[in-house]
């Protein structure tokens, strides 16, 4: 039971984290600008 208490605390952080970082305009930005350097130019617009 304190395991699955744990993992269930963990999770909610790991999705807290998560969901903090999706609604910052400002890591959205610098995360967006690292992720498009990984796309071959290729398969840019």
């Amino acid at each position: 039971m304190q395991a699955r208490f744990i993992d269930t605390v963990l999770g909610c952080a790991v999705g807290l984290a998560g969901g903090a970082c999706l609604h910052s305009a400002a890591f959205r930005d610098r995360a967006g600008r690292a992720l498009r350097r990984l796309v071959p130019l290729r398969l840019r617009d």
